[in-house]
């Protein structure tokens, strides 16, 4: 899968479970890395956002989940044609009140 395809993908997923959300930036050279965040502007009014996930699509083959402060990460694997590559990222155990907002990054190639 071309990797500007699969932002436009990762964004579409993450956008799709938590409002607002947005990818910046949202488009990648092909064949390089590329660095981009997930930004979570805020929550519903007065809760606290507590985790973030984002499913990857299949095509992507190489992902890194940012390391944030007072957050914990997970990752979900699968195979795909004998090579295990992450299927989903989860920042968890955290907390975002309404009134912050957070970049979650990922790096792909």
């Amino acid at each position: 899968m071309h990797l500007t395809t699969a932002m436009a993908t990762v964004a579409a997923l993450a956008t799709s479970s938590l409002a607002h959300v947005t990818l910046n930036p949202a488009v990648a050279a092909p064949n390089a890395y590329f660095v981009t965040v997930i930004r979570v502007p805020h929550s519903f009014p007065g809760a606290v956002t507590t985790n973030v996930s984002v499913e990857i699509p299949t095509g992507v083959l190489s992902v890194k989940p940012q390391q944030i402060g007072g957050w914990k990460v997970a990752t979900t694997t699968t195979n795909v044609n004998g090579t295990d590559t992450i299927a989903k990222i989860t920042w968890y155990d955290g907390s975002l009140p309404d009134e912050l907002y957070q970049d979650f990054g990922l790096q792909f190639k």
